[in-house]
């Protein structure tokens, strides 16, 4: 159960109590630049991931159509290599 009064960041996964916070805090400070710029990177990656993920559902749930197209030669794909087909 999530009390509102305790939270203090709010991400779709990420609930973070103050005393999380300042761990996180403490840890981001004793890092490297190097460190820091390569875990920037990563999230900036993700971050697009996650972008281009969420334009190609709303694309495929847009035309009904397209997710049949897209999965049956998936699933025919498959099938070949099981030797079904």
């Amino acid at each position: 159960m999530r009390f509102q009064h305790e939270k203090i960041v709010e991400f779709p996964f990420l609930f973070l109590t103050k005393e999380d916070a300042q761990k996180a805090e403490q840890v981001i400070s004793s890092m490297s630049p190097d460190e820091l710029e390569r875990m920037v990177r990563w999230a900036a990656r993700i971050q697009t991931g996650i972008q281009v993920l969420k334009i190609t559902k709303d694309f495929v749930m847009a035309n009904p159509g397209m997710s049949l197209a897209l999965f049956v030669p998936i699933l025919a794909v498959f099938l070949h290599l099981f030797g079904y087909i």
